[in-house]
C-alpha cells in the first residue's frame, strides 16, 4: 500500500498534469487488483475510462472487473476495446 500511497501523493502534487496522473491511476488501479482489492481497482480505472477512454484504461477495467468476478460487465468492457477505434491524426 505503501507505492499506492506515494503514487496518490505524487499526482497531487499537480493534478492537472494527466500526462502524468492517467498512467499513474492505471499503475494504482492494478496495484489494488493485485492485493484483492478489486472494487476499488473498478472504481479508479472506471474513473480513468470516464474521463478519457483509451486502450489501455479499457483493459485495466476489464482485468478488474474479471478478478472482481462481474465477468458480464469484464465481457463487454473487452468488447468495448475490441471495437475501439484509434484515432490517429497527420
Amino acid at each position: 500500500h505503501e507505492a499506492i500511497e506515494n503514487w496518490w501523493a505524487a499526482i497531487k502534487i499537480d493534478s492537472t498534469h494527466r500526462a502524468f496522473a492517467r498512467p499513474t491511476m492505471l499503475k494504482i488501479s492494478k496495484a489494488h487488483n493485485e492485493v484483492g482489492e478489486h472494487d476499488t481497482a473498478i472504481k479508479i480505472a472506471k474513473d480513468h475510462v470516464e474521463e478519457n477512454e483509451t486502450l489501455e484504461g479499457l483493459f485495466a477495467l476489464g482485468d478488474a472487473l474479471l478478478d472482481g468476478e462481474k465477468f458480464q460487465e469484464a465481457v463487454n468492457t473487452y468488447q468495448r476495446s475490441m471495437e475501439f477505434e484509434v484515432s490517429i491524426e497527420l
